[in-house]
């Protein structure tokens, strides 16, 4: 054969064998395949045995080389690769009409968005057609607006969004490092709540967890909650079948069936679905009360008048400052939360929010007409409202915060009010506390816990008036309830009452130290393990504190608390860190944490400043009006610090206008340890020796404030 023959015979075979391996039809009614799930995996070949060589997300559109069972092969820049057709809309790819360039419009501001995915559209309306889709955070400008609509420039183009998923932000706030409010961390109700489209966001396509689930766990008769936002119900169990809905995230509904890594629920009334278990997980709250086949009715505000009660009919409802679609987001207002109408405008509702008035859209709530007292209390009106769950933690104990804020008549005796709870523990070790007349409307139903105690907290609404809390535990617990009264704030009609209702959880299994050889007790017969310090390192994240140069006080003081931090846990002591990196919290939240957990004593630790730069020294502040001062503990540390540093000693000062130092319930003291605008004293601070010292010497003051030696 000759040589040119074998080359021809060479690539004849070629071409056979990936028609053999391969055996694929070219698409013809359409030459793009237009992503629909949020991230989709792309693979070597057309299933999902294949190797995963990248990913491609929701709105970027491919030419399509070929198809096979139910597969697509996109051309994706250089390379090509296998998509699943489940989560592809294939589209005919139009001609670009020669036009001759507009004049370039000038912006009017700029956008931030606010949901997860927000679609892109070519005019201001949803049943417009969809030209692609933008992401949560992403900041875009915007060069017009009609209505709730902003005209915002895409790639190439322009596109209208929705008003309803972004917030209006000033240049400066585009920047990555800026802190953002939490509650736009969370999703918000999507452009057509009542009529979700159903291939907008299909995010357990092949793309699912690798962890498998045992079927065994959930049986029939138990009730799952959905673990992450739209879950798919299907219509069978099977990836390839019909979307029938939704699941939102925290939903909980009755197992029918399960089989094959599917659970079968009641989806809605007269409907029946099937879901992944991976998606899922087992519990003990009750079934969500299963949703009307046509969805949630709309509500014209012009029905709505002041003082009726009305009840929210999406998952998640934004409530906001002002009634404008880019006015600030005050919170959240969940499905089935009731409030009372304080004013009406078109599209827009005024309600009571907690402590807090806010405006949310008419459209996403029914109005119950009557405005009775649902609340079960007398003197009370409407329910009780539960904005969020924070907990605090040491390695010994968590506190689990729950402030239940009671709108009661301005005449009232707030001394009769108090949370109406129940709690127990179920045969899983499972903390359950129900607060009755209340209603949840926090961001988000799973509360990560962050603590070697508890894995997470769930909270949910059940029926129309009652909340249901259940703590994860990651060991045996044992655990109490308490409450405390922290703030009453008024109107000229109502008194909102906020109290908070604490679990505290211990491990069931600790020994107290008291009884253990060696250890030293003080002269009340407790040891160092009896006592939580609360250590405070200033400013933090947004808030620098004062500045020299290169050298910031929020990363110098940080130092010397995580050093003090290291000493007296090492010598026993149970601490508490109102940080222990660089992140912002607020003066409220550095009080609210010691005084949660009943911290013993609360030490803060900053550096001073002052324009002239030859002031020197240290001095230690305290609060001579609080009910417990500080006195005592500020004199300590401070006569350590002189020991220690040997600079020049200004002596204790008492502040009370401090934050810190006013809104603790435990003896407080603020130390400022040197004076970072002095240059001699920045030299010293810099030093790893220096802040050792400073470290040592708060925790010497620590020991002999208790009574133990140091």
């Amino acid at each position: 054969m000759s040589k040119r023959g074998a080359i021809i015979t060479a690539f004849l075979f070629a071409v056979m064998f990936s028609v053999f391996i391969f055996p694929a039809k070219i698409a013809k009614a359409a030459t793009k395949g237009s992503v629909t799930a949020t991230v989709l995996n792309v693979r070597s070949g057309p299933g999902t045995e294949y190797e995963k060589m990248t990913t491609v997300i929701m709105g970027q559109a491919y030419p399509v080389i070929s198809s096979q069972n139910g597969w697509y092969r996109l051309q994706i820049g250089s390379v090509t690769g296998w998509v699943s057709g489940d989560y592809l809309t294939l589209v005919e790819e139009k001609p670009a009409p020669t036009v001759t360039a507009p004049s370039q419009p000038t912006p009017m501001g700029k956008v931030k968005v606010t949901a997860d995915i927000l679609n892109v559209r070519e005019t201001a309306s949803t049943s417009s057609e969809k030209i692609g889709s933008v992401k949560m955070n992403e900041t875009y400008q915007y060069y017009e607006k009609s209505g709730e609509w902003f005209k915002i420039k895409y790639g190439s183009s322009y596109g209208w969004v929705s008003g309803t998923y972004v917030i209006v932000i000033p240049d400066e706030e585009t920047k990555p490092e800026t802190a953002q409010p939490a509650e736009t961390e969370q999703p918000q109700q999507q452009e057509q709540p009542t009529q979700p489209v159903q291939t907008e966001q299909p995010e357990q396509s092949e793309n699912e967890p690798e962890e498998e689930i045992d079927d065994s766990i959930i049986k029939t008769g138990d009730t799952v909650i959905a673990k992450i936002d739209q879950l798919t119900v299907r219509s069978t169990k099977s990836l390839s079948a019909s979307i029938i809905g939704r699941a939102e995230k925290g939903s909980t509904y009755s197992v029918l069936e399960s089989q094959d890594k599917w659970i079968k629920i009641q989806f809605k009334k007269s409907t029946t679905g099937w879901v992944r278990s991976v998606y899922v997980e087992k519990t003990t709250a009750n079934p969500s009360a299963p949703a009307d086949e046509d969805g949630a009715p709309t509500q014209n505000d012009e029905t709505i008048s002041a003082g009726e009660d009305v009840t929210v009919n999406t998952a998640l409802l934004t409530v906001r400052a002002d009634k404008e679609v880019d006015a600030k987001i005050i919170g959240n207002a969940t499905k089935g939360s009731t409030y009372e109408v304080l004013e009406s405008a078109p599209g827009w509702i005024k309600i009571q929010f907690g402590s807090r008035k806010g405006w949310i859209k008419s459209e996403y709530v029914a109005s119950k007409n009557g405005g009775t007292n649902t609340s079960g209390q007398t003197g009370t009106t409407n329910l009780n409202q539960i904005d969020s769950i924070k907990i605090y933690s040491t390695a010994k104990k968590s506190s689990i915060a729950i402030p239940v804020t009671m709108k009661v008549d301005i005449n009232s005796n707030i001394s009769t009010f108090k949370p109406d709870i129940v709690h127990s523990m179920d045969q899983n070790g499972r903390i359950v506390v129900t607060v009755n007349n209340s209603r949840y409307a926090g961001s988000s139903n799973i509360i990560d816990a962050s603590s070697n105690l508890v894995s997470s907290i769930l909270a949910l609404n059940e029926g129309q008036s009652s909340v249901k809390i259940t703590v994860n535990p990651n060991t045996t617990l044992k655990y109490n309830i308490a409450d405390v009264q922290t703030k009453v704030t008024k109107d000229s009609q109502y008194m909102y009452l906020k109290t908070y209702v604490v679990i505290n959880v211990e491990d069931a299994n600790s020994q107290s130290t008291n009884s253990m050889p060696g250890v030293e007790l003080n002269s009340q017969g407790k040891a160092r393990g009896d006592y939580i310090i609360a250590l405070d390192a200033g400013h933090g994240g947004s808030t620098p504190g004062a500045v020299n140069g290169q050298y910031k006080e929020k990363d110098l003081v940080l130092d010397i608390i995580l050093r003090a931090n290291n000493i007296l846990k090492a010598q026993g002591f149970d601490i508490y860190l109102t940080r222990d990196a660089d992140k912002y919290v607020s003066l409220a939240d550095r009080a609210e944490g010691p005084n949660i957990l009943k911290a013993d004593i609360f030490v803060s630790v900053h550096l001073n400043s002052f324009t002239s730069k030859t002031t020197n020294g240290t001095e230690t502040l305290y609060n001579s009006q609080a009910v417990k001062p500080g006195a005592t503990l500020a004199q300590y540390i401070q006569n350590q610090l002189i020991s220690e540093l040997g600079r020049t000693n200004r002596g204790i000062v008492s502040r009370p206008d401090l934050a810190v130092l006013n809104s603790t319930n435990m003896p407080a003291a603020l130390a400022e340890i040197l004076f970072i605008s002095n240059p001699e004293e920045l030299e010293l601070i810099k030093d790893d020796n220096t802040k050792q010292k400073a470290a040592q010497a708060i925790a010497n003051a620590i020991n002999q404030y208790f009574g133990f030696s140091y």
